[in-house]
């Protein structure tokens, strides 16, 4: 599982080494590199303590985010979800080429702190929901149950929220008012409800039902604070 963490880093490091470079036009950007030597860290770290308090949910995480059982309204999302990313990313490397933003070192330092800010809050959310899976479903095997500790007492997808300072903070850590306007939009979509238009209303419906039966869930669900699924 380890190795397999460090493989999938790897490769993201480098795949969003390479459009950030490639779109900038040169390796002469100093924030880019403190970034992504930063990620190239902070990826097995956290994953490392993740794989001490909780593999399962480790495991879980290092799966793809097109899965066969996934909810074909959450596969669409996913994918222009990622569509947006790419073009954020590329969107960062041509204001760098441009020289079009000029971000205060300041700035660029409270950027990096927001990034690391939002890591943290990721471990926090880890640690309090064992299910944080990366894709919408029903973890019955693992005997799913509702989470209502920690961030989960406040905000239904606490993980969605924690992306706003990812989305705020990379952007002005690379030096780009580009990212920071026209960044993927990170508004809290609710990937468990949205889908009701379609047979998926169903399933989920049928879900919910066993969690209610099962005693996982109060009798009032708009009281309840789920999560069904996570972010990226």
């Amino acid at each position: 599982m380890i190795a397999r963490l460090l493989l999938q880093n790897t490769i993201f490091v480098i795949a969003m080494g390479a459009l950030l470079f490639a779109s900038a036009g040169t390796l002469r950007w100093p924030s880019a590199w403190v970034f992504l030597v930063t990620s190239a860290l902070v990826g097995p770290l956290c994953g490392w303590w993740l794989y001490r308090i909780d593999p399962g949910l480790l495991a879980e995480r290092l799966r793809p985010v097109i899965q066969r059982d996934q909810p074909g309204a959450d596969k669409a999302f996913m994918i222009a979800f990622m569509a947006a990313i790419l073009v954020w990313l590329i969107a960062i490397g041509l204001d760098r080429r441009a020289v079009a933003s000029n971000v205060p070192l300041a700035l660029q330092a409270l950027g990096f702190v927001l990034y690391l800010a939002c890591t943290l809050f990721t471990m926090w959310v880890f640690r309090e929901n064992s299910f944080a899976a990366p894709v919408v479903k029903l973890q019955a095997e693992r005997a799913q149950h509702v989470i209502s500790t920690g961030p989960y007492a406040y905000v239904r997808h606490p993980m969605y929220s924690g992306m706003l300072m990812f989305f705020a903070g990379v952007p002005l850590c690379l030096g780009s008012w580009w990212g920071a306007c026209d960044r993927a939009d990170p508004r809290p979509v609710d990937r468990g409800t949205h889908p009701h238009r379609g047979a998926h209303a169903d399933r989920r419906t049928i879900g919910l039902c066993r969690l209610r039966r099962a005693g996982a869930l109060p009798p009032d669900p708009r009281r309840v604070v789920t999560h069904a699924s996570s972010s990226l």
